[in-house]
């Protein structure tokens, strides 16, 4: 069996925890500005629901990282669940694809100290312009970089060259 099919995932209470998941075989299913958008509502309602706590975020075309806080670690797969039943279900019928899978696995991360944080919410905003979507993070409208831009966590010129703490995230 590929392990990187099953990844082992370690289920917390009250943990912050970095997400990616990925479409099967990297298919570009989240290309058009419609399908981002659906994903995004789709994505906040089940935060809300859940009740985590979401503090960065990025939708590319073929897949995401999220940083969220849940209350109890148990309910992390069921929130993964939920979110690519509905997500899955919400873009097939916008794409006229009956019973096309669409994810293909979640990998978690529990983030230990703000260190960790900091870096891997830099790797979130720094996504689209790694995978040469734009230029300047600035110009990317499906992640969480404006807020932390109007916070203060960030200034204009920040992501023009890769950050130096996310090199570590590499390995």
């Amino acid at each position: 069996m590929n392990p990187y099919h099953n990844p082992p995932h370690l289920y917390l209470d009250q943990t912050i925890y970095f997400i990616s998941a990925r479409t099967v075989e990297a298919n570009p299913i989240l290309v058009s500005e419609e399908s981002k958008k659906l994903f995004l509502k789709c994505f906040k309602e089940k935060v809300e629901k859940h009740k985590y706590i979401l503090y960065a975020w990025v939708i590319l075309n073929n897949h995401y990282h999220i940083i969220v806080q849940t209350n109890s670690g148990n309910s992390l797969p069921k929130f993964m669940q939920a979110l690519h039943g509905v997500t899955s279900r919400t873009l097939n019928l916008q794409d006229e694809k009956k019973g096309r899978q669409v994810w293909f696995n979640y990998w978690d991360r529990c983030l230990s100290n703000d260190e960790d944080f900091n870096a891997h919410c830099d790797y979130i905003h720094y996504n689209p312009v790694k995978h040469r979507l734009v230029q300047h993070p600035e110009d990317y409208p499906y992640s969480s970089y404006e807020i932390f831009l109007k916070r203060g966590y960030y200034e204009i010129g920040w992501g023009y060259a890769e950050p130096k703490n996310i090199e570590k995230l590499k390995e």
